[in-house]
């Protein structure tokens, strides 16, 4: 029973994070565009628009993995 309680749980959370990555992929390609046009700010203020993205969604995907691996 326990196990079936974990399984629906990481299901859940499986989900949950589906949903979220691509509303983190779309943040991430607005800090692109906002870079891609000719009158763009400096690099540095580039690394730092998109770490916040990068590293949120490098998390959700690494999360994705092991919730999907206890899964099967």
């Amino acid at each position: 029973m326990i196990l079936i309680n974990f399984c629906v749980q990481s299901a859940l959370a499986v989900a949950f994070i589906n949903i979220r990555i691509p509303l983190l992929i779309g943040g991430l390609v607005n800090v692109l565009s906002k870079y891609a046009s000719p009158e763009s700010a400096s690099c540095s203020s580039f690394i730092e628009d998109i770490k916040q993205p990068a590293l949120q969604l490098v998390i959700m995907y690494a999360l994705q993995v092991s919730y999907r691996h206890y899964n099967v």
